[in-house]
């Protein structure tokens, strides 16, 4: 009889108490870092870019009209009901810390992703990116950025006036990139490719004088164009932010074997010199051992100068060893020489690129074939429930399987046909 009743009863809905409507939106809308964003909301639909219903003035929480139960769950759990709830409202989906400067936004004459970044004054990165956007740069398909599309003044209002940064600071407007692990890796060709890439991206930036100073895991993105050619089907900007979450947002399906294309962004550090003429440094993720106090395996010393070109080989080198050391051991003398300890006898990146080509052409020939570990299970899989690692685990070795499959149908296609 209770069951009866309790099925009967309608839904008790979270807009039923305002107080309690009020506290949700508190812990699950705009945070503290992500307030001025809140005041540049209007400014940027004055410009054509619609940031996320999070960031709108006028933003109601979506969850007003749900239940008390949906709420409790998504309360109590890190598993289905989490992924459902943020599946339902987008809205709560907080963003990081990392990205007080950027967000996401769609680009109003057509519903385009984009992302837009604040770049404050004496940043040399607009300039950096303006020539690597001009077309005699952009034709190099070496070359691991997107054009921007456009630049702009920050509104005389923006909260940034308020921290003595808002004179000559600029928006700039990118095109939306990918995490270079979504979806991760599973043979070794994939890992092969994406180092071939980066090294050539980096001797290319090397070349027009350009040190990065802060090649990192979330500094490689990819284009997302060639694993969704439909300019109708777009990714979903949101899965660059649930990375590290055991479940990612719904978008339409990835293209199979599309030919992917690593970029590195952010040259907020970034220098233009000559190789060789040595800067002080900027605290990065990944400081070369001639950038360290003496008594600090992490901390830069401001006051030593060092060469940012060859920091950025040790960089590089340390986030191949790092993802890729266990799979491809053979490679490990490469980047060896890639984090020497001492600069001068660290390979440049020219070097590097034909010492990595070299050690290639030895690899044994099933090499890229393994199975490379799961790279978000790696970095976040100790935090998700055991169920939600078993099932991803599942499908990455089945995604291998596929990948076996293919290889050998397709040598057998080659076999039949050279023999006839």
């Amino acid at each position: 009889m209770l069951k009866t009743i309790a099925f009967l009863t309608p839904p008790l809905r979270i807009s039923k108490y305002p107080s309690m409507l009020a506290d949700t939106a508190d812990d699950l809308g705009a945070g503290e870092h992500e307030k001025p964003w809140v005041r540049r909301y209007d400014y940027l639909l004055s410009r054509g870019y619609k940031l996320d219903d999070r960031y709108s003035p006028n933003w109601k929480p979506s969850w007003a009209g749900d239940t008390l139960r949906a709420l409790a769950k998504f309360a109590a759990s890190e598993g289905p009901d989490e992924r459902r709830w943020y599946m339902k409202h987008p809205d709560s989906f907080t963003d990081s810390l990392g990205r007080k400067y950027v967000k996401d936004a769609v680009r109003m004459s057509d519903g385009v992703h984009v992302v837009v970044k604040i770049i404050k004054p004496g940043n040399p990165e607009l300039d950096i990116l303006r020539y690597l956007s001009s077309n005699a740069v952009q034709a190099d398909s070496r070359n691991p950025t997107l054009p921007i599309i456009e630049a702009f003044s920050v509104d005389p209002a923006d909260p940034l006036y308020n921290d003595g940064y808002g004179d000559g600071a600029m928006y700039i407007v990118l095109p939306l990139v990918r995490d270079w692990r979504l979806p991760s890796f599973v043979t070794a060709a994939e890992a092969l490719d994406f180092m071939q890439q980066l090294l050539e991206s980096l001797v290319f930036l090397h070349e027009h004088k350009i040190a990065h100073r802060d090649i990192r895991d979330d500094n490689i993105l990819q284009d997302p164009s060639p694993l969704f050619p439909d300019s109708q089907m777009q990714m979903n900007p949101m899965n660059n932010r649930a990375l590290g979450f055991p479940y990612l947002f719904p978008e339409p399906a990835i293209t199979a074997d599309a030919k992917r294309r690593y970029l590195l962004i952010d040259y907020g550090n970034s220098v233009i010199m000559h190789e060789g003429t040595q800067v002080t440094p900027v605290q990065g993720e990944i400081p070369a051992p001639e950038m360290l106090k003496d008594d600090s395996l992490w901390e830069v010393d401001e006051t030593k100068l060092y060469d940012p070109f060859k920091a950025d080989v040790y960089a590089l080198g340390t986030v191949f060893l790092r993802h890729f050391g266990r799979v491809l051991p053979e490679l490990i003398d490469v980047w060896i020489q890639m984090r020497k300890t001492d600069p001068a006898q660290r390979p440049s990146a020219a070097e590097s690129l034909r010492i990595f080509a070299n050690a290639c052409e030895k690899l044994p020939p099933d090499a890229q074939l393994r199975m490379v570990p799961n790279a978000r299970i790696a970095e976040w899989g100790d935090s998700w429930p055991r169920s939600e690692v078993a099932k991803e685990r599942l499908r990455h070795r089945a995604r291998h399987l596929k990948a076996l499959c293919k290889h050998h149908y397709a040598s057998t296609i080659r076999r039949s046909s050279s023999a006839d």
